[in-house]
């Protein structure tokens, strides 16, 4: 949605100012996916995921809530290095982690289902999220969404704690005790 939003800030709403600002914004990810990808091996998935919500969504996005009427009036530069920040901590954290943490937390038999629905619950949150934030934006103001992403990233941060840490594990043995359990329990 950071089209719609810069594209609301441009004066003039300049087409060519609003590609560059976007352009700005679409490579402010790549070092948080570097850094996230250092950190999982370092500090373990749920760290990581944990670190990249609580510094992107919740300081930057309460910042940014906090801030917009004057960031949108006075300081489209101000608001992209947030935002930007905003989103390179998210590709830090969840954007380098939940694949690894949904892969690592099936045995190898059920991998590929457990998986799929992990990613269809992705999906489904994506697809809401996106229905959803015309109609917040309109009713709430432009700063909602940057509160309810503050939300929704202290919600997250607080299941990322309960998930399971895949650094470590050795996941033959895991697929040895889930071998072994069907075998028990085989009727």
């Amino acid at each position: 949605m950071s089209g719609v939003i810069i594209k609301s800030m441009v004066p003039g709403g300049n087409v060519r100012t609003a590609a560059l600002w976007q352009l700005y914004l679409a490579l402010m990810p790549v070092p948080g996916v570097l850094v996230g990808a250092w950190l999982v091996n370092k500090i373990g998935r749920r760290r990581t995921g944990i670190a990249g919500l609580l510094a992107g969504y919740v300081v930057c996005g309460f910042i940014i809530g906090g801030l917009y009427d004057k960031l949108a009036t006075e300081s489209l530069p101000a608001f992209a290095v947030l935002y930007g920040l905003l989103q390179a901590f998210g590709h830090m954290g969840p954007g380098a982690t939940i694949g690894l943490i949904s892969c690592e937390s099936f045995p190898t038999a059920a991998r590929g289902m457990g998986y799929g629905i992990a990613a269809g619950f992705g999906k489904a949150g994506a697809a809401v999220g996106t229905q959803v934030f015309t109609p917040l934006r309109d009713s709430a103001g432009p700063s909602s969404t940057f509160y309810l992403a503050g939300g929704v990233g202290l919600l997250t941060s607080v299941i990322y704690y309960y998930l399971p840490e895949g650094r470590g594990v050795d996941l033959a043995q895991e697929d040895e005790e889930f071998e072994k359990l069907l075998a028990e329990n085989a009727k």
